[in-house]
């Protein structure tokens, strides 16, 4: 075993120092000495590195600005007060150019921050908290909290929770208070760096979690801010909050009319084969979505029926992982999945004629592995404490089984059940009013709490003629037109090659970019940033 991890460790030493030269020789920034700045986040994920390098150094050329590395852990992996040990060692990494602050000095970057607390960012922080903390009487008003006219409280309330590792907490818990002014400590400490250092733009990786704090306070000045996540790159402003965005989503069928009928056709069939590929079991860049490493659409069956044999509807409640940045699309009726399921499954004591079921993700492997666990452990708590008398469904039953059994209704939040149901004609009911169907009219859409729970305690009135080329339309907006090949079109390749999602998150990726390497792709790249930074569109796609 230890063998096997100095091996690894060895190789890696030898891929990084590759990746590292061949940097040095593309990224030949000219604006060290600049009074202004262009500012990324530091980070330990490979494949941000190789796609922020190209997109970083562009906006330094274009706005004649250094390139700055910001910290972007606290309250995420750690607490805000980093103890002097800590500080050291990141100074010291950052002059020496140690482990990832090599990476980084490699494409161009000049110096790194680490966020601190002083006496001024206490004083805002505590006059802020005075003033808006005890007028918060729910995790809903949290979510909606604003600072100086741009929402954070979504990004604290996911954060405490990702922190922590639970599904809920007490808004007043003293604990969960001091994380707030933490938070918002965090907050000022940006708005002042970012006012006082003259930055021009900012590239993050994820808008969720505090991760995204820095980004709130890039958009609320109006400073260009952009985020790349799973090979996406994206445009933020005050209407496109999140990498998961309605707005966005809200343009699909417009994109889709402004093609012709002959390419309408063409695309309409590459969506259903695709969608189609997805329903036999398909997983990864099989079914343009490298994040889907295990599938519920096997043809497994088990011998003994997972549905109760009556005459009652049959409601299906498919969770999500509840720590999971449950506002990440922004927001929904409830303030975390934790309290979505819990209000279904005391909504279902209550309303007993019809049969109840409810199944988590099926079962992944490596560090996922660990939260599943906590979510299946969470999942049959609630059932136990709110519902005794809820179906657990085993996470790893085919969803083709339950269809195959009549289930007749669906719940979900914004997850792919909202397609995958409809598909076989089965309604599902989101509990948002953002997530990725919305431009469509196949899923039974609600608009607020109390019409979600109007249409659940009413389900033998409700009726939808679902159009199947909705679907397709939206399969292939959502998964194809909006893919992760459109910046680097070699990204889904990477998955072909090494089989494994967690290996985009290491040096591996450098090695399959470094040898699918060449100057016209390094110009190809900058040419679509170009039409990208021009265009004003939220993300980039392949027409860029």
């Amino acid at each position: 075993m230890k063998i096997n991890i100095l091996r690894e460790y060895l190789n890696f030493y030898r891929i990084k120092k590759k990746y590292i030269k061949l940097n040095k020789e593309i990224f030949k920034n000219k604006n060290k000495l600049s009074a202004s700045q262009v500012l990324i986040e530091f980070n330990a994920y490979s494949n941000f590195h190789v796609l922020a390098s190209y997109l970083v150094n562009f906006l330094s050329d274009k706005f004649l600005s250094k390139i700055i590395a910001f910290n972007n852990y606290s309250l995420i992996s750690h607490n805000f007060n980093v103890g002097i040990l800590q500080r050291i060692k990141f100074f010291l990494g950052s002059k020496i150019g140690l482990g990832y602050f090599g990476i980084y000095k490699s494409f161009g970057t000049t110096a790194f921050i680490l966020p601190k607390k002083d006496a001024y960012l206490e004083k805002k922080a505590k006059e802020f908290y005075k003033k808006n903390f005890f007028r918060i009487s729910n995790k809903n008003q949290l979510c909606s909290l604003k600072c100086d006219g741009i929402k954070i409280g979504d990004l604290i309330h996911d954060g405490y929770l990702k922190y922590k590792k639970i599904y809920t907490f007490e808004l007043y818990d003293k604990d969960f208070q001091e994380y707030f002014c933490d938070a918002l400590i965090l907050f000022f400490f940006f708005k002042k760096y970012f006012l006082e250092n003259n930055v021009k733009a900012v590239v993050g990786c994820m808008a969720v979690y505090p991760f995204a704090i820095s980004l709130r306070v890039s958009i609320l000045l109006n400073i260009p801010t952009f985020t790349i996540l799973e090979g996406k790159v994206y445009r933020h402003d005050k209407n496109n909050l999140n990498n998961h965005q309605s707005a966005g989503f809200k343009n699909y069928r417009k994109i889709f009319k402004s093609f012709n009928l002959d390419k309408k056709n063409k695309l309409l069939k590459q969506g259903s084969k695709i969608l189609n590929l997805r329903m036999t079991g398909k997983t990864t860049y099989k079914i343009y979505q490298n994040t889907v490493t295990k599938s519920s659409f096997h043809k497994n069956f088990q011998k003994k029926n997972v549905l109760i044999k009556n005459k009652k509807i049959k409601i299906l409640i498919l969770t999500h992982e509840y720590f999971d940045a449950p506002n990440a699309y922004g927001g929904f009726f409830f303030p975390n999945h934790y309290e979505w399921v819990k209000s279904l499954l005391k909504f279902s004591f209550k309303n007993s004629h019809y049969d109840w079921y409810i199944k988590d993700h099926p079962s992944y492997s490596g560090k996922i592995a660990l939260t599943q666990k906590s979510t299946h452990e969470t999942t049959k708590y609630l059932i136990k404490k709110f519902n005794p008398n809820v179906n657990y469904i085993d996470p790893d039953i085919s969803h083709h089984q339950i269809v195959s059994e009549g289930i007749n209704f669906v719940c979900t939040v914004h997850g792919s059940p909202l397609f995958e149901y409809s598909f076989y004609g089965v309604p599902v009911i989101p509990a948002s009013i953002n997530h990725p169907c919305i431009a469509y009219n196949f899923a039974l859409q609600t608009y607020n709490k109390k019409e979600y729970f109007k249409k659940l305690k009413n389900l033998t009135n409700l009726s939808i003629k679902i159009n199947i080329k909705e679907i397709f339309e939206f399969y292939y907006m959502h998964f194809i037109f909006f893919n992760s090949n459109s910046f680097y079109d070699k990204f889904d390749n990477f998955m072909r090659k090494y089989k494994k999602y967690e290996y985009y998150y290491t040096p591996y990726f450098y090695k399959y970019w470094y040898e699918n390497w060449n100057i016209k792709d390094y110009e190809k790249k900058n040419r679509k940033l170009n039409l990208f930074y021009n265009s004003r569109d939220y993300i980039l796609t392949h027409t860029n």
